[in-house]
């Protein structure tokens, strides 16, 4: 049984209470002795576990309390501010260093919470664990998988799910990780882009022929990023038509991915309908655009060639031969598309947005400066980027990794295939594992211990609740030289997950953001003017709402556990103008 279906099963406890309650007034005792028996049990594990780590005993990790039967720890589990749950497990974890498996209780199944480095590092390792429920409890809960497609590929005794697997791991090697192919993506990714910004530039009369002395144009930047990046990178990907035959395929999509948690633990349609508004239609639409375009092609869209408008990239066009071979419907693959977009889109494009709120914050302009220096070395002619000399530059990369630390919430799970020992930990077969990322980028004992990057000058790095773009460097006494360092993050800094199941996506994910950033920061002059709330329901910006009350910088926007990179609560108003000495993108524009 997976995570989502443990949540599951807790939520139908959950509606079920008031009708026991009512019906059998002394079942209330019920709770309190739950309660006494597991608090009882955690701290009798608690006080052999040091003893038994020195005699190198394998024990069970202590359970934490709880006092709802079957529900358990769900309630807190569930709690709409992002990192609530896990800070709670940090406070108890932090007062037993020999504790580093936590179990927690939800829907009548058990879930071992990995906590130390060591402890993550091993599951990576690991060869007996698998990912599939989870990955089909994604793709039928959140993505609206049928029946007939589930079951030809996760149904019990079904071999295909490790063909179907392994087709992918094997497509996502060719086609999403190889460098000739993520350069592709990227410099179509880079180009539409760069049509994008000029298409806005000549609607808001920012002249393309830049002049120290044009007037600065005001824009709300997060809502701006979002909507062109998501353009350029759905384009470059799954090409233009696909926009003809899903119309406001943004709004589409941001609806789908705002709701994709509620759906995905099973929460009620009845209680959360906007998790399951518009979802068919969207779905509808994608099968439709799949049709015309297998019309078109008079079957399956080529291989050889880079991109095309039907069917976008070639990681795309692969997938697409791949669910044809397995069988899988129309409207499956239209489910599986979905997922994909998803993956790529859900991360890339808050993580961009909340690298550029930090750096064009007044508090961190020396940063900004530094980071335009380096974006200033990778422009080309024209436009283009040079992205090796990107990709190393130090402090940008750095300010990224941050990003990623600071922001990052995913549930790593693995279900186990056979019994296993964790430093000391019994773990049984058929046990979900979790190594959650935001347990693991804000472990206090392990990131506010760590050296400034300045070396003994400036003591230790600022604490883990706090966005620090140079945490990732080591700067040489002497010559002044930052470089790149993320050796001491080894098993804390999980952004993309680890082992066999990483996250596929992870080197055009970063290569997108990096490229946005450059392109943004090389095209226009920028100055911060002030903080926003998000836009309102009647579509306005204004102050006040979603901001955070000392600072007024954007915040975590209210949402259930596990959803990637947080979404945003809050905009910049920053002003733009051309940049001097730019006059070559008019030319390729």
């Amino acid at each position: 049984m997976s995570l989502t279906a443990i949540i599951h099963n807790a939520k139908d406890v959950v509606t079920s209470l008031p009708i026991l309650v009512t019906a059998v007034g002394p079942i209330l005792l019920v709770p309190v002795a739950i309660y006494a028996f597991t608090t009882i049990s955690y701290h009798i594990s608690l006080s052999g576990l040091e003893n038994a780590r020195q005699k190198s005993k394998v024990v069970s990790p202590p359970l934490l309390p709880y006092s709802l039967p079957l529900l358990g720890n769900a309630f807190a589990f569930l709690s709409k501010t992002p990192g609530k749950f896990w800070r709670s497990l940090a406070g108890i974890l932090s007062k037993h260093p020999a504790m580093s498996i936590l179990t927690v209780y939800m829907g009548g199944r058990k879930l071992h919470v990995l906590h130390s480095p060591t402890a993550v590092t091993s599951l990576f390792k690991a060869r007996n664990v698998s990912r599939s429920g989870f990955n089909r409890d994604i793709i039928v809960k959140a993505m609206m998988l049928n029946k007939q497609d589930d079951k030809a590929i996760y149904g019990q005794g079904s071999s295909n799910v490790e063909l179907f697997e392994h087709k992918q791991y094997e497509i996502y090697n060719k086609y999403l990780l190889a460098t000739n192919a993520v350069t592709q993506l990227t410099h179509k990714f880079n180009e539409v882009l760069q049509r994008e910004l000029a298409a806005y530039c000549d609607k808001i009369n920012v002249p393309l022929q830049s002049n120290k002395d044009d007037e600065w144009h005001s824009i709300p930047m997060v809502s701006f990023l979002k909507e062109h990046m998501f353009t350029a990178s759905t384009l470059a990907l799954y090409g233009s038509k696909i926009f003809d035959f899903v119309p406001n395929l943004a709004d589409k999509y941001w609806h789908f991915d705002t709701g994709l948690l509620a759906r995905l633990y099973g929460l009620p349609r009845y209680f959360y309908p906007d998790a399951y508004a518009g979802i068919e239609e969207y779905h509808a639409g994608i099968m439709k655009w799949i049709e015309a375009g297998n019309a078109h092609h008079d079957g399956l869209p080529p291989l050889d060639m880079e991109w095309e408008e039907w069917a976008g990239s070639a990681v795309v066009r692969a997938r697409r031969h791949m669910y044809t071979e397995m069988g899988i419907s129309v409207a499956g693959m239209a489910s599986f598309d979905m997922g994909f977009m998803f993956g790529l889109s859900s991360n890339a494009i808050p993580c961009t947005n909340w690298l550029l709120c930090h750096l064009l914050s007044p508090s961190n302009s020396t940063l900004l400066a530094k980071v335009q220096t380096e974006v200033d070395a990778a422009r080309l002619p024209g436009g283009k980027i040079d992205m090796p000399t990107l990709l190393a530059a130090p402090y940008l990369t750095s300010a990224f990794n941050e990003t990623l630390r600071h922001y990052v919430d995913v549930l790593v799970t693995r279900e186990l295939n056979t019994d296993m020992v964790i430093e000391n930990h019994f773990l049984p077969a058929g046990d979900v594992i979790m190594a959650p990322i935001f347990l693991a980028h804000h472990d206090g004992q392990e990131w506010n211990t760590q050296p400034s990057p300045y070396g003994d000058k400036r003591g230790v790095m600022p604490p883990e609740n706090v966005w620090y773009g140079e945490r990732f460097l080591k700067i040489d006494e002497k010559t002044g030289k930052a470089a790149l360092s993320t050796r001491e993050a080894a098993g804390k800094f999980i952004p993309w997950g680890g082992g066999a199941q990483i996250c596929p996506g992870r080197v055009f994910a970063k290569q997108e953001v990096l490229a946005a950033v450059a392109t943004f920061l090389g095209r226009f002059e920028v100055r911060f003017e002030e903080f926003l709330e998000s836009t309102g329901k009647d579509g306005k910006m204004g102050k006040g709402l979603g901001r955070d009350e000392k600072s007024g910088f954007p915040v975590v926007k209210k949402q259930y556990s596990g959803n990637g990179v947080v979404a945003i609560e809050g905009d910049l108003r920053i002003g733009v103008r051309m940049r001097a000495g730019d006059d070559e993108w008019a030319e390729s524009a």
